[in-house]
């Protein structure tokens, strides 16, 4: 993850989607249009919610990165 977070955040947006879309797949299937609304409206704030957490989470191995690389040419 420190070495290529770029990759990391592109995969993590990758399979929030992919995840995503197989639960609202399902979701379809067994509930109103009500309840599909509530379903996705939930899915999404938790897929927005990981995205928000990988991107943190790559922008910190990001800044590790860039202060090793400092550290090295000091």
């Amino acid at each position: 993850m420190k070495r290529h977070p770029g990759k990391v955040l592109g995969i993590t947006l990758v399979a929030g989607f992919a995840v995503g879309s197989i639960v609202a797949a399902s979701a379809r299937r067994r509930y109103s249009a009500t309840d599909q609304l509530k379903g996705l409206a939930g899915n999404g704030a938790d897929a927005w919610e990981r995205l928000r957490s990988g991107f943190e989470e790559a922008a910190c191995s990001l800044k590790e990165a860039v202060d090793e690389a400092v550290k090295k040419f000091k």
